[in-house]
């Protein structure tokens, strides 16, 4: 729910509150074959959250068509109300966001934008339930406490582990014979704060160890471990970590619809706010290697079309998509020179297909 309040006092301000347009921004609605739907780039920002938008439409003295400048706030995690875990023996500070959207030209056909904002007291993790895998150390199938198998756990926020600035650099560009084409820049900085997830998980990209000691022998003779409750902090877990990352793409009119291929790239911290995009596999915009989409859209007729594709990650480190937790180099952990206490993806291939219909 929201309310807009257009030309207020027949000036270019305007003014809207309530739930914000903040997911399947530009240009990822090509993808989508929708419009554009928030206002946010969608390779920073695919993720709801509840505020207030103050704009003003510059376009009335710049002359630059569409140029529009707008000022957002808002909360992106609430930490106790409605989330299930206001009774949780937790001390946390909402999450807030604070930034600018600018609309830097826009005609129609041409589209610059530039998105910058900063996220206020992240938190380790959001409500939900995990699979944790374990080794079977004994190669027998047998379970041996907590050291085979799998166990599901739920999570919730326990921790703010920091604050986070988010830049994004976009252009879109709508031919007059149908050919869609667009390049994107995303950067990211994490500035980590002495917090970390007590279950292990780690702080604001850093990892957090914790420590552990011999209590006990068991009847077989192995030693039975017992954490401390201290933790033992990655190297250098302070610094402030950039990452980047590159997105590219095309469509292309075919026989009854259009095709597209897409590119991104993202570095080793690359950390967007993209966990509401629905593929299937992780956003792949949060891919931190390598990701590569191609699809085929039929448009059967305005209120539907059906869609065919596939995307193809290879990832170079682990971690994609979540602020926690240290990346590793795939490699590494596959050689066992490193550890992840998640599973770890190398490189996977996710063929899909939909039919979607507007009511």
């Amino acid at each position: 729910a929201y309310f807009d309040w257009k030309d207020i006092g027949d000036t270019p301000f305007y003014l809207s509150i309530g739930r914000r347009p903040s997911t399947y921004g530009p240009p990822t609605q090509f993808r989508e074959n929708e419009q554009r739907g928030g206002t946010p780039t969608g390779h920073l920002v695919n993720f709801n959250f509840d505020g207030i938008t103050v704009g003003y439409h510059l376009s009335e003295h710049t002359g630059i068509e569409g140029q529009t400048v707008r000022f957002c706030y808002g909360q992106g995690y609430e930490s106790e109300f409605g989330n299930g875990s206001l009774f949780a023996e937790t001390d946390l500070d909402d999450t807030h966001m604070a930034g600018f959207n600018i609309d830097a030209y826009n005609d129609g056909t041409t589209f610059v934008q530039l998105t910058a904002f900063r996220a206020f007291d992240i938190v380790d993790s959001f409500k939900g339930l995990a699979m944790m895998p374990f080794a079977d150390t004994n190669g027998d199938g047998i379970p041996e406490g907590m050291n085979s198998g799998a166990y599901i756990s739920r999570f919730m926020g326990q921790d703010n582990i920091g604050d986070m600035n988010l830049v994004g650099l976009g252009f879109t560009r709508e031919e007059d014979n149908g050919i869609n084409w667009f390049g994107s820049f995303g950067w990211t900085r994490t500035e980590p704060n002495a917090n970390y997830n007590p279950m292990g998980l780690g702080g604001l990209l850093y990892d957090a160890t914790p420590v552990m000691q011999v209590t006990a022998i068991d009847d077989s003779g192995m030693p039975v471990l017992t954490a401390t409750g201290d933790y033992v902090k990655s190297n250098n877990w302070d610094e402030d970590r950039d990452g980047y990352s590159v997105y590219v793409g095309v469509q292309i009119p075919a026989w009854m619809g259009k095709v597209g291929l897409e590119y991104n790239y993202g570095s080793k911290y690359w950390t967007p706010f993209t966990q509401a995009q629905d593929d299937i596999v992780g956003s792949k915009l949060a891919t931190r290697g390598h990701a590569g989409e191609a699809y085929y859209i039929f448009d059967i007729n305005p209120k539907m079309f059906i869609k065919v594709g596939g995307i193809y990650y290879d990832y170079e480190y682990t971690g994609s998509g979540s602020p926690v937790g240290l990346p590793k180099k795939v490699k590494d952990v596959q050689d066992g020179s490193e550890y992840s206490m998640f599973p770890v993806l190398d490189k996977v291939w996710d063929l899909n297909a939909s039919l979607t219909v507007k009511f």
